[in-house]
């Protein structure tokens, strides 16, 4: 038992060593590439890098598996956290429509040590939730689907679907309607969505049942078909609300299917999965572009001007893919900015944006007049006490798990809130090792994963919105076509401290 603790204790020492090495390696290039990163700000912003980096280090040596959440958040974490932090600085970028600080490495370096206290309290929660898990065995019941069913449920469901996502784009005069709609900015969508949850879930329920049909079939593994597979789903995605122009949307659906193929068909290696990474990225940039430059993103075929050139004119260039999508480091770092230097412009919420978030669950129909979202609090940091006018000028930026905290208490005590992201990752990595490979939940368990990064870069109206718009109907379909089966006993087993 000792000798096996003593090789743990290498093996943990050596991914150490790795994230060192590797976040020395980086801060280094950049230091040398730019005299702008002589600055303490770089102290937080480094050591938070190798912490997290420890998580990434793991997931490439293969000690957890590859849709482990740990993985998922050292993966997005280690640009969250580290590589941002440094872009923003780097490429000097600045927020639009806002008053500037006089340095922005000032709050950025404040976020660091923000972020390094919370990386640490995210991995001493994780690890105690992770050993509390271990010592409780658990009683699992296996959710195994009827096939006959899932086909008897799903099929006349997909029908609507399919018929209710047709009439909406009839209800617009047709996709380029539906798509001018979008473009425009009018409240075109308000009250819809409703309709888009029904709607949008028809390609997973498609791949869902497709994947339940082929994957005791020997031919499940053939590359050609997992690749029309993935193909058909990711076309389906783009007709069923992809073209409105959210990214969220079709990202995380990507993701989702490649989790469920993953999980019951062909395991794919970290090689793919980096690959499909890298093309991820590169989805996020050409969708950011069309986002952007709107109607002339299709002027790329029939003129000479390069998507690169038409992101710079929309403002859609990698940076906004970098800093923007994936990172909140500009944003945080400008609310810690107004709520140390001008504290007498905003009042703290204290809860009362969470409150609002939660009030979405309820339809303006029968709650007209409920409490608006962080968008009152996200506006008056910006713009001070009173700006928040709910029929002009609102603010729909993101402030992420840390910013939304610090709009409803403060900077001093932030770093508690990843407790709340040990606590769900804990939880999700339960869900994973403790059920049964062809057990039905696995279905919906890469969703879960993605919602692990959400939690860190999304506020909670959105999240809350994610998660009902993304898995109402999937669960629904999978508690009526399912027959429980008791089995015995299981304890949680993690390799990762």
């Amino acid at each position: 038992m000792q000798a096996i603790k003593m090789k743990q204790n290498n093996e943990k020492l050596l991914t150490y060593s790795y994230s060192i090495f590797l976040t020395t390696i980086i801060v280094i290039f950049f230091i040398l590439t730019s005299d702008n990163l002589f600055h303490p700000f770089i102290i937080p912003v480094y050591l938070t890098g190798i912490i997290i980096g420890f998580d990434l280090i793991s997931w490439f040596r293969g000690e957890i598996d590859i849709f482990d959440p740990v993985g998922f958040i050292g993966i997005f974490g280690y640009h969250f956290f580290f590589l941002a932090p440094i872009l923003q600085i780097y490429w000097e970028t600045e927020m639009s429509y806002v008053t500037q600080p006089d340095n922005w490495k000032t709050w950025v370096l404040g976020m660091g040590i923000i972020n390094l206290f919370g990386v640490i309290i995210y991995r001493i929660s994780r690890r105690y939730f992770d050993k509390k898990n271990y010592k409780i065995p658990i009683l699992v019941k296996k959710w195994k689907l009827n096939t006959r069913k899932l086909i008897i449920i799903s099929v006349p469901t997909l029908i609507v679907m399919f018929l209710l996502q047709t009439y909406i784009y009839i209800s617009f005069g047709g996709i380029s309607g539906y798509v001018n709609s979008y473009t425009s900015g009018d409240d075109g969508f308000s009250g819809m969505g409703f309709l888009f949850t029904i709607s949008e879930s028809f390609p997973i329920i498609l791949l869902i049942v497709i994947v339940q049909l082929i994957k005791d079939k020997k031919y499940s593994k053939n590359t050609i078909l997992l690749i029309f597979i993935f193909v058909l789903f990711i076309i389906l995605k783009f007709y069923f609300g992809g073209i409105r122009g959210s990214r969220a949307n079709t990202l995380w659906g990507i993701v989702w299917a490649a989790g469920i193929i993953h999980l019951f068909i062909k395991r794919f290696t970290r090689k793919t999965i980096l690959l499909g990474a890298v093309g991820l990225l590169l989805f996020i940039f050409i969708y950011g572009v069309y986002k952007g430059a709107r109607e002339d993103f299709f002027d790329i075929v029939s003129t000479e001007t390069t998507i690169v050139e038409l992101a710079e004119e929309s403002g859609r260039g990698i940076e906004t893919v970098l800093l923007g999508d994936l990172s909140r480091t500009q944003t945080q770092s400008y609310v810690l900015y107004r709520l140390v230097h001008y504290p007498e412009t905003y009042d703290l919420a204290y809860g009362r944006s969470y409150l609002g978030d939660l009030a979405i669950l309820i339809p303006k129909r029968i709650y007209p007049e409920r409490p608006p979202t962080k968008v009152k609090e996200g506006t008056e940091i910006l713009k001070g006490k009173g700006s928040y006018n709910p029929k002009g000028y609102v603010s729909s930026r993101i402030y992420g798990l840390t910013g939304e905290f610090m709009l409803n208490f403060g900077y001093i005590f932030s770093p508690l809130i990843f407790i709340i992201l040990g606590y769900l990752i804990s939880k999700v990595r339960l869900f994973l090792y403790t059920l049964n490979k062809q057990d039905a939940r696995l279905y919906l368990y890469p969703f879960l994963v993605v919602l692990c990064f959400l939690v860190l870069v999304q506020d909670l109206d959105n999240i809350i919105f994610n998660v009902i718009k993304n898995l109402s109907i999937p669960i629904l379909i999978l508690l009526f076509s399912k027959q429980s089966l008791e089995i015995d006993n299981k304890s949680y087993k993690s390799n990762l401290d």
